[in-house]
């Protein structure tokens, strides 16, 4: 007497009988998460890592797309577009110190679609941002008196990482009491 494999499907008088583990089956889910968002020309490397979430499925196939102002092969090495991923795969970004000045810029890794997996909707893309080589490091030290609140002024000191020629714009904002003041008095004036 022949017995029938568990897995096989049946068909009965016109119903189709499915076994359980082929309705609960699912395919995996990829997500894209950034590990470090910063990058620097010819000193610091960037880092993002596509995750499968869940049980991991051996060997699959992930394939992205690489978006943003950064340009792959100028910017920074060049990349594939298919990775195996089991658990997760790193993908290291790293960046050309090209001597042109150009500001920071943005490289997106995109996971595209495909029948072998989902994609986290929340985690479908991951950026990291590529600072440029040849533009010093602007560093803000604070003094004392920034903790005192009893004070109307606070002192915060701005270095720059090298000698620089050029002007340099820094955005920044008020937080705290002096973000409160700033609302109901209107801005506040700086010494630089």
């Amino acid at each position: 007497m022949k017995t029938i494999p568990k897995f096989l499907i049946v068909a009965v008088a016109g119903w189709l009988l499915i076994p359980c583990s082929v309705i609960l089956a699912q395919k995996p889910i990829v997500a894209a998460v950034v590990w470090d968002d910063r990058a620097k020309e010819g000193e610091d490397l960037g880092e993002l890592r596509i995750y499968q979430l869940g049980e991991p499925v051996p060997g699959l196939t992930v394939k992205i797309s690489y978006e943003g102002t950064a340009s792959d092969g100028y910017d920074y090495r060049c990349q594939p577009n298919v990775f195996q991923v089991d658990k997760y795969k790193q993908i290291v970004v790293r960046p050309i110190h090209d001597s042109i000045i150009e500001g920071i810029e943005e490289l997106r890794v995109r996971i595209l679609e495909d029948d072998a997996y989902e994609i986290d909707p929340e985690h479908k893309q991951a950026s990291v941002f590529i600072q440029d080589g040849d533009i010093p490091d602007v560093e803000f030290t604070a003094s004392s008196s920034i903790y005192d609140e009893a004070l109307e002024e606070a002192e915060v000191g701005v270095s720059l990482s090298r000698t620089w020629e050029e002007d340099i714009v820094i955005e920044y904002s008020v937080q705290g009491v002096l973000a409160e003041v700033e609302k109901i008095f209107g801005s506040i004036q700086t010494n630089w």
